[in-house]
C-alpha cells in the first residue's frame, strides 16, 4: 500500500518509556467503559501527570476500575476509587464514569515487567495505591526539571574536578 502524508507540522513521538516509580499527581484524561467477561461494568482508564516535575504530560495508559456488586470481594476497590476522585461512592449511588474525566488525584506509580502480544519483555506504569488531593500522602517523588537541571549541572562540575567519578 502507498500513502500520501505530511508530516511538517507533526512533532515525533519516540519515547515510550514508563516514569519512574514514585508518588505523582494524575488526572484522568480518557474513560473507556466496558464489560468484563463476567458482566460487570469497567472503565478503563489513561492518567496524566500532572505535578511539576521531569515528568509532566507523560501518560499512563490501561488502568481498569471494575465496579463489582457489592457483596464481591472487591467491591472496595471501586468505592476506594470513587472517594478518592471526588465522586459519590456511600449508601446508594448511581455511578457516572462521564463525570470522571479531568478528575485529579495523588498516586503512588509502579514500574511493572510484563510481555508484549510478540513475547518481548517490556515496562509499564502501574497504579499501585491512591490518594484523595485531601488526604494525608507521601511527598512527591520527581524532580522538578530546574532541580533535575542544577543536579545535572553540579554533576558536570564534579566530574571536570575528578575525571575518575561517573556523573550518576
Amino acid at each position: 500500500m502507498r500513502y500520501q502524508r505530511d508530516y511538517s507540522q507533526v512533532n515525533e513521538a519516540g519515547d515510550f518509556s514508563p516514569a519512574p516509580s514514585g508518588v505523582y499527581r494524575l488526572r484522568i484524561i480518557k474513560v473507556e467503559d466496558g464489560k468484563t467477561q463476567a458482566g460487570d461494568p469497567k472503565a478503563t482508564l489513561t492518567f496524566l501527570i500532572v505535578n511539576d516535575c521531569l515528568y509532566k504530560g507523560k501518560t499512563i495508559p490501561f488502568h481498569t476500575v471494575t465496579l463489582l456488586p457489592p457483596e464481591s470481594q472487591g467491591a472496595g476497590f471501586a468505592k476506594h476509587f470513587l472517594r478518592v476522585i471526588g465522586q459519590p461512592y456511600q449508601g446508594k449511588v448511581s455511578v457516572d464514569t462521564d463525570a470522571w474525566k479531568d478528575k485529579e488525584f495523588i498516586a503512588r506509580v509502579e514500574v511493572e515487567d510484563y510481555k508484549n502480544k510478540n513475547g518481548d519483555q517490556r515496562t509499564k506504569n502501574v497504579v499501585d495505591q491512591t490518594w484523595h488531593l485531601e488526604d494525608e500522602h507521601p511527598n512527591f517523588s520527581c524532580a522538578t526539571s530546574v532541580e533535575a537541571k542544577a543536579a545535572k549541572v553540579e554533576d558536570k562540575v564534579n566530574a571536570d574536578e575528578d575525571p575518575d567519578r561517573v556523573p550518576f
